[in-house]
């Protein structure tokens, strides 16, 4: 009898072990069925924020395109307005060289016509200068004559 109830006992802390079991199975499910249900959420969550990261992504490589082309954009017309000014230099710089080959040969051409003028002063000069020394040395001669005749008449 003892054993019987022992017995008896025993099969239902086996049946409520069971039950236990079975509960503890079901609640198993239960989690297992929720943390699939949570890693779904996870992954759409992440796949949001993944997508949000991407579209961030996306518009700051749009707007560093944009930059870029912009900066590309600056640079082809600073590259056109350094091409300009040097053209431009070049231009001045040509119209200087000849305004100054001009201002070269007028130069030279109004010192070569001092150099003439001077040259026919010297020139008239020289001839007044050998007209004077004749006159001179005609007066002298005449002197000379003069005393000379004047040293041997008697008078």
């Amino acid at each position: 009898s003892r054993l019987a109830s022992f017995g008896d006992r025993a099969a239902a802390d086996i049946g409520d072990l069971r039950g236990e079991q079975q509960a503890l199975g079901e609640r198993v499910q239960q989690v297992v069925e929720s943390s699939g249900i949570l890693a779904q959420r996870v992954e759409a969550v992440e796949a949001g924020e993944l997508r949000d990261e991407q579209e961030q992504l996306r518009a700051r490589v749009g707007r560093t395109e944009r930059r870029v082309d912009h900066l590309a954009g600056d640079r082809a017309a600073i590259q056109q307005a350094l091409a300009e000014l040097r053209a431009e230099a070049r231009a001045q710089q040509a119209q200087l060289r000849e305004r100054l080959d001009g201002e070269v040969q007028a130069g030279q051409e109004a010192l070569q016509a001092r150099v003439n003028d001077v040259e026919e002063r010297i020139e008239v000069l020289g001839q007044r200068i050998t007209a004077t020394t004749q006159v001179r040395l005609e007066d002298l001669e005449r002197d000379v004559l003069v005393r000379e005749y004047s040293l041997r008449s008697p008078s």
